[in-house]
C-alpha cells in the first residue's frame, strides 16, 4: 500500500480481487475503538509512524473488513455518487453520519442538509470542504472560531477563509495558511489592514498585488514585499517605484526586479 494512497483506493483493490463492490463492505483499523475509516482519508494520516512499504513484521497494523447490507450500501454509493441527494432523503439519512459523509464527499454544499449535530462534526466537515471550501459557511459555529480547525480547513481549500470568525480572518497564521493555498484568499480579508499585510507580504512578495492601493504606496509594506520579492516592485504605487531606497532593496533580492 502506497503511504500517500486513499482509502478508497485500497478498496477498490480489494473488489478487484474478491469481486465484492467496494460499496458493500467497509475497513476498520483494529484497536481499542475499531475505527472505520473513511474512504477520503490517506494511511500515511492513518499511521503517521508507519512504514507502510517496508514489509516487516514491525510495520504490519491489522485492518477489519466488514460486509454491509446491500440495500444500505446501495443506498450509500446513491448519495455518494450523485444519485440521490441528501436534500430529498429520508431524515434518517439526514441524521446518519455515514450517509451525510456519502454525500458531502460528492457535493460538499450538502452540508447544509445534514443534521445540526453533524454539522458539527469536524471530519464530517472536512469531508465537505475537501470538495469545496464554501461547505464551511454551513458548519457548526463552533467550529468555525475554532483556529486550529480552521487552519486545518483553510489548508485544504482558500476558499473556507471567507466563512471563518471574523477574528480569525486577521490572524496572520490563518490568512498565511489560506494564501499558501492561493494567494486569491486575501480577497475575503482587510487589505487594508497594515499590520496585516505586513505579515503577509513580508513571507509572499508578491501578494503586494492584492493588498489595498494605499498599502500598496505605504513604504513599510512595500520595502517589506521587495525584499522577500525583489520582483513584487512592479505591483507597488509609481511614487513608490521611484523611491531609491525601495528600488536598491528590490534590485539586491533580485537583478532583474527593473526589467
Amino acid at each position: 500500500v502506497q503511504a500517500t494512497a486513499r482509502v478508497h483506493d485500497a478498496k477498490v483493490s480489494i473488489a478487484r480481487v474478491s469481486g465484492m463492490p467496494a460499496h458493500e463492505f467497509r475497513l476498520l483499523v483494529c484497536d481499542d475503538d475499531d475505527r472505520r475509516l473513511e474512504d477520503f482519508q490517506r494511511w500515511c494520516n492513518i499511521f503517521p509512524k508507519l512504514d507502510l512499504m517496508a514489509g516487516s513484521e514491525g510495520s504490519l497494523k491489522e485492518v477489519l473488513l466488514v460486509r454491509v447490507d446491500p440495500c444500505w450500501a446501495r443506498e450509500m454509493d446513491n448519495l455518494r455518487c450523485g444519485r440521490a441527494a441528501l436534500k430529498s432523503s429520508p431524515d434518517r439519512l439526514r441524521c446518519d453520519r455515514e450517509a451525510v459523509l456519502c454525500a458531502v464527499s460528492f457535493d460538499g454544499l450538502a452540508l447544509e442538509d445534514a443534521a445540526t449535530e453533524l454539522r458539527g462534526d469536524p471530519e464530517v466537515v472536512i469531508a465537505a470542504v475537501h470538495r469545496i471550501g464554501d461547505a464551511l459557511q454551513f458548519a457548526a459555529e463552533r467550529l468555525r472560531a475554532d483556529r486550529n480547525f480552521v487552519l486545518r480547513a483553510v489548508a485544504i481549500d482558500h476558499r473556507a477563509l471567507q466563512h471563518t470568525a471574523t477574528n480569525l480572518r486577521a490572524d496572520s497564521e490563518v490568512v498565511m495558511a489560506a494564501v499558501a493555498k492561493n494567494p486569491q484568499a486575501l480577497q475575503f480579508i482587510n487589505r487594508g489592514d497594515k499590520r496585516l499585510m505586513l505579515a503577509v507580504v513580508s513571507q509572499l512578495g508578491q501578494a503586494l498585488q492584492y493588498v489595498s492601493k494605499q498599502l500598496r504606496n505605504d513604504p513599510d509594506v512595500v520595502l517589506a514585499a521587495v525584499k522577500q520579492d525583489g520582483a513584487s516592485l512592479q505591483h507597488a504605487s509609481e511614487c513608490r517605484r521611484a523611491d531609491k531606497a525601495v528600488v536598491m532593496a528590490a534590485v539586491t533580492q533580485d537583478g532583474r526586479a527593473l526589467q
